[in-house]
């Protein structure tokens, strides 16, 4: 019998307003909330809102590929922005009811790159017919990857950002404290805990050295007023690197996959990614480094 004894309430603040795009600040995180709203009475959990994402993600992958044009630009597009609604209601309806955790954090995560993997290899196939069976798969998986560490790196390095400037857990703290998921080694569980340390593995190898900051930012943050002496640092230091991250996230890419099938094939999404959203990553990966050095600096001349 499902629960309907559920109030929903409003999300805890975990969206700053400098860690939002305008996308996602005027239209995805607005719908989100109102969607977990109307799901938090039904007992729906928050892990079965992130799996239905990857249904609208190849819901929109399949208008794109298999209706005519302008219907199939249209509704892939649209298919495609639900799935930002969906993604960001997840953890909002997780927030309401109470029911975060690392595995589902872990869950939304991978549920992110599953449905990227089968937009990108299904606009791959379509290229097939006038391409052959090797460029078009060539295409496919190098911008699925490229999409993967790039997605991996920004959604990281925001969430360090809410980390440092607001006390906000991730996976990175979930492991340092052996939390339950990283400690169950059955079944499912056991490659949950692979795909979570492979993921943190990621972002550190993009992020640098930077065992001594994380220590650093442990121990003031357990101090009293440390939050607030780290959130005054951190705050302008890192401005600039959240743009970068906004740009390497998956609200760009909407958009530049509609253009490119508007224009008749997906190859000039496919060379975007491979050649402005990789040197963008160059870059982001450069200027995250400097400031995370700045930081540092930061905390050890303040004391």
């Amino acid at each position: 019998m499902t629960d309907t004894s559920v109030t929903p309430a409003k999300p805890s603040p975990t969206r700053p307003p400098e860690m939002q795009d305008w996308a996602n600040r005027t239209i995805y995180h607005p719908l989100a909330a109102r969607l977990a709203r109307a799901l938090a009475p039904t007992g729906i959990s928050p892990n079965a809102v992130s799996l239905s994402g990857v249904a609208v993600v190849a819901g929109s992958a399949w208008c794109y590929t298999q209706l005519i044009w302008p219907l199939s630009v249209v509704l892939g597009l649209l298919l495609n922005a639900l799935w930002h609604v969906v993604d960001g209601a997840d953890g909002d309806l997780a927030r309401m009811t109470n029911r975060t955790s690392p595995a589902g954090e872990l869950l939304d995560g991978v549920c992110d790159y599953v449905s990227y993997v089968i937009l990108y290899l299904a606009l791959a196939w379509s290229m097939v017919p006038e391409w052959g069976m090797v460029w078009p798969w060539v295409f496919g998986w190098a911008g699925a990857i490229g999409q993967i560490v790039q997605n991996n790196f920004a959604e990281s390095q925001k969430r360090t950002y809410l980390w440092r400037a607001y006390g906000v857990p991730w996976l990175q703290q979930a492991r340092n404290t052996d939390a339950d998921l990283f400690a169950r080694r059955q079944g499912i569980f056991e490659v949950f805990v692979m795909l979570a340390r492979g993921y943190i593995k990621m972002a550190n190898a993009m992020k640098g050295g930077s065992a001594e900051l994380d220590e650093l930012v442990e121990r003031i943050a357990a101090q009293p007023d440390g939050q607030d002496r780290l959130a005054a640092l951190a705050r302008p230091i890192y401005a600039r690197s959240l743009h970068y991250d906004h740009m390497l996230g998956t609200n760009s890419r909407t958009p530049l996959i509609a253009i490119s099938m508007a224009l008749g094939s997906p190859l000039w999404f496919f060379l975007f990614e491979a050649t402005v959203m990789n040197a963008l990553l160059v870059h982001a990966i450069r200027h995250q480094r400097a400031c995370d050095r700045a930081f540092l600096a930061a905390l050890k001349q303040s004391g």
